[in-house]
């Protein structure tokens, strides 16, 4: 998910509600609100109060505009794997996992950024680094603005990453660790259980894994949300989760609050 501004749990009144995590609440979630969309996809971002969608493999990024989806194509390459995806105002950045490429909205031109190995995940910070996840050698890279290495830690597996204006999240197996935008470690917040992706909004995380039917929402405590249908991917705007569900031609809405 795109980076947002700064969350109270990556500041130092986070120290306090790390300290305070103990019991494990469950909630049901149930909602009416949703948007059928006649095609299936496995991935779901919002920019802009826009929603944008994509499926595992394909040239084109759809966006819902006045109840319609339309199509924006970075690449002739029907088959390219589309692994995330994060916009800014002005490009498109995508990965199939083994690299990163920078698609120019106008005029429309692309370039490889970065070559890895095997990503897992990137976010972009609002100074306009990269943080991104590569497997092999398992480590943590931020990228500057021309796209050279900055800084990294290595020998840390981890799933998933995403940032706000001050902190970044990496979920890792059995923690999800918080470190300034220099990769120093601030917090570590043990998780219920291993999960696959991250994201961070207004005063809590939420971490799921696609497929599962449940996700852990942490404020003060973990809080397992269970959920009527297969989850495929969230997005949020800081007051509601728009989450892509079942084959992933739904998305239902939930109010953040409550949960």
């Amino acid at each position: 998910m795109h980076c947002r501004p700064s969350v109270a749990i990556g500041d130092r009144k986070g120290a306090r509600m790390i300290q305070m995590l103990s019991a494990l609440f469950m909630i049901t979630a149930f909602s009416d609100q949703k948007i059928v969309l006649p095609w299936e996809f496995n991935r779901i971002t919002l920019f802009n109060n826009q929603l944008y969608f994509a499926s595992y493999t394909g040239s084109n990024i759809f966006f819902y505009h006045d109840d319609r989806l339309k199509t924006l194509t970075f690449t002739d390459d029907p088959l390219f794997v589309i692994d995330a995806f994060y916009f800014t105002p002005f490009f498109l950045y995508l990965t199939d996992g083994r690299k990163i490429v920078k698609y120019y909205l106008q005029p429309a031109l692309s370039e490889t950024i970065y070559y890895g190995n095997s990503i897992t995940g990137f976010c972009l910070l609002e100074s306009g680094d990269i943080v991104l996840l590569d497997r092999r050698p398992d480590r943590v890279l931020i990228l500057d603005r021309q796209y050279n290495p900055r800084i990294s830690i290595t020998d840390l597996p981890a799933k998933d990453i995403t940032a706000t204006a001050s902190n970044i999240f990496i979920l890792a197996k059995t923690d999800v660790i918080i470190t300034d935008h220099h990769l120093n470690v601030m917090h570590k917040v043990p998780i219920p259980e291993m999960m696959k992706r991250i994201i961070v909004a207004v005063d809590r995380m939420i971490i799921f894994t696609p497929g599962k039917r449940y996700i852990y929402s942490f404020d003060k405590t973990w809080h397992k949300v269970m959920f009527e249908d297969t989850i495929q991917d969230i997005a949020t705007d800081g007051d509601k989760l728009f989450i892509l569900e079942g084959y992933g031609n739904t998305v239902r809405l939930y109010n953040l609050s409550d949960y």
